[in-house]
């Protein structure tokens, strides 16, 4: 759509827009949305703003956070964050074209595409449907055609970047698994991993005969102790080699059934390419496992082997709360879990994330 001397993105156009809300399953706020773009095409300044935040949005390896640009309020009060969701839109058409033309599944396409599924589900729904700038990033995955939501859970190839684990496999009993922590890094008197107040380094030798390094426990910290394997009795695999990264939408309903059946669905969508599947969040502090409202978190977490990651101390609060603070007294009660995370902070708990594997042969 053209503005003067600006050439929008697609979803400025009411016709793309109508055809993108519904395959995003958002049709019921087409019109909210239509008038939010019209006001952002009338004004020379949004205009502007709109097609430098969908060169951003759409430019090769950007993987820069959007959480500090300027939500116009001023100019658009609460529709503000409508700019952001029309950005995300706007790349639906290619998303949609990248998916159909590597033969991905229409059902499996119509619920991947459906990700506005948080402000749709009940107490969480925005009065204006916008999207908050921190999520940009993560919509690229759409963008781009490499994430795929089967059942509860997004899906995609793993992130090469990542430090993991090793993992050691029994050759005789095939059951039985062992991580390591990665080699070089740090970690604190509990175990978890740290920059700050770190007491060891964790570190990994590899021989012809086998492998020495510290092992992971299963309530998800590592152990200071060093131990050795031998290559003749375990076979080590994935470590820095690709495995399936899982994301976890917002929302409700993450039932151990659900959840299972997700990770089902992932191992024989992916057909045997990917024979773990690795998961960093807030949702893996060990910590929070039996707490009140954590029944289905801690199911989760039971059927899989944990291990800590980096950690902000802070994790998960924005995802929680819609805010980062200190001041714990700012944040809603509204449910179970937000005030067991609280009264957990108030003494002394730290939303920390935590890593973790799940093998097909262990669901």
């Amino acid at each position: 759509m053209k503005n003067g001397q600006f050439e929008l993105p697609a979803a400025y156009s009411l016709p793309v827009l109508e055809e993108v809300c519904g395959n995003c399953r958002m049709s019921e706020d087409f019109e909210l949305l239509a008038d939010a773009a019209g006001k952002i095409a009338a004004d020379p300044e949004l205009a502007a703003y709109a097609c430098s935040l969908y060169k951003e949005f759409t430019a090769k390896d950007n993987w820069a956070s959007f959480a500090d640009h300027y939500r116009p309020v001023d100019k658009l009060g609460d529709a503000a964050d409508a700019i952001f969701l029309l950005t995300v839109l706007s790349g639906m058409p290619t998303a949609l074209k990248r998916y159909r033309d590597r033969g991905i599944p229409e059902e499996v396409i119509a619920d991947t595409l459906d990700f506005m599924q948080r402000e749709k589900n009940g107490k969480t729904k925005k009065k204006f449907p916008g999207l908050h700038p921190l999520r940009l990033s993560f919509c690229r995955h759409y963008y781009l055609a490499e994430i795929y939501r089967l059942g509860r859970f997004l899906f995609k190839p793993h992130d090469k970047g990542r430090d993991l684990p090793a993992v050691l496999i029994n050759k005789r009993d095939p059951a039985k698994k062992i991580l390591l922590a990665s080699d070089q890094t740090f970690y604190d008197d509990r175990g978890f991993m740290t920059h700050k107040n770190a007491t060891w380094i964790a570190r990994i030798s590899i021989t012809e005969k086998g492998i020495r390094g510290h092992l992971i426990l299963a309530d998800g910290t590592a152990s200071r102790t060093q131990e050795s394997f031998l290559f003749d009795e375990w076979t080590m695999q994935y470590g820095a080699r690709e495995v399936l990264d899982m994301h976890i939408p917002a929302g409700g309903g993450m039932t151990p059934e659900l959840s299972r059946t997700s990770l089902k669905m992932a191992f024989e969508f992916f057909a045997g390419k990917n024979a773990v599947v690795h998961c960093n969040s807030w949702v893996f502090n060990p910590d929070l496992q039996n707490l009140p409202g954590t029944k289905n978190i801690t199911a989760l977490m039971k059927m899989g082997h944990l291990f800590p990651v980096k950690s902000t101390g802070k994790d998960g609060m924005f995802f929680l709360f819609g805010r980062e603070t200190d001041e714990l007294s700012e944040l809603p009660r509204e449910t179970t879990l937000q005030r067991s995370l609280i009264d957990y902070m108030r003494q002394g708990g730290k939303l920390r994330s935590g890593g973790i594997f799940f093998f097909p042969d262990e669901l």
